[in-house]
């Protein structure tokens, strides 16, 4: 009991921290790509209030605990500090502990089902903020899911991981190629391509018509709603990648947890 209790508290701390450092690569990443101007990167400067300009130090610096003490606000000036913060912090946590539970049985899968969890989740805020999928993110997904089949192995074969990979770049390739010729306009970022290729590696090529499926109802569903509530037509651009991401996470579960 004693050691279980341990093992909880040391995941939900490391889970905290991945979390803060989610919140750094969402801040600065699209900067250090939109921006290259920009003296910045993900080691430097240090943090500090992005108000006051005040360098931050250990103890404003705990994830969650140091937002709560400080009710929100800078330590230093006492501006808000912005509530995606914590939220981020939270959602690492959360993630951290429903894929321990979903794993109690398949504790070899715990670190690969939050590094695709994980990643999912920052190119999904990413993408909803800036229309953005990064190829440091969306590449380093997809080797890592060649790089887990070729060491496991699990659900995947290294063949199926790589038809996968190949397959699902394709799938949505050659649709928004066809388009672009037809109409002339950007069906498709390359990002989200890259993105469901990365998800071929992962899920194998039989299962990315089912991802792509979840995908597009979810995206279709949430636009229409939008729409209905906002009285106005539905962006002829929006993110998509949130939706993909959904897709392929739910899809992952299904594979190696049901």
């Amino acid at each position: 009991m004693e050691h279980d209790l341990i093992w909880w508290l040391t995941l939900s701390l490391l889970a905290l921290a991945a979390g803060s450092f989610f919140n750094l690569v969402i801040y600065r990443l699209p900067l250090m790509i939109l921006h290259p101007e920009i003296k910045l990167n993900l080691a430097s400067p240090r943090s500090h209030c992005p108000h006051c300009k005040t360098l931050l130090t250990r103890r404003d610096l705990i994830p969650l605990f140091s937002w709560l003490i400080l009710r929100g606000r800078c330590r230093y000036c006492a501006v808000r500090i912005s509530y995606r913060y914590p939220a981020m912090e939270l959602l690492s946590l959360l993630t951290a502990l429903l894929v321990a539970v979903l794993s109690h049985a398949h504790e070899q899968m715990i670190f690969t089902t939050l590094l695709f969890g994980w990643t999912l989740l920052v190119l999904t805020i990413i993408d909803i903020d800036h229309h953005l999928l990064p190829d440091i993110l969306t590449l380093s997904l997809l080797w890592a899911g060649l790089l887990r089949v070729a060491l496991a192995g699990q659900t995947l074969s290294p063949a199926d991981a790589i038809v996968g990979a190949v397959a699902g770049y394709l799938l949505l390739r050659l649709p928004s190629d066809i388009w672009y010729c037809w109409r002339k306009e950007v069906a498709l970022g390359g990002g989200d391509i890259k993105l469901f290729a990365a998800l071929g590696a992962w899920l194998g090529a039989k299962a990315l018509p089912i991802a792509l499926i979840i995908a597009s109802a979810g995206a279709l569903i949430f636009l229409l709603a939008k729409a209905g509530i906002c009285r106005k037509p539905p962006p002829r651009r929006f993110a998509f990648g949130p939706w993909l991401s959904l897709g392929g996470m739910m899809v992952f579960v299904w594979q190696n947890y049901y």
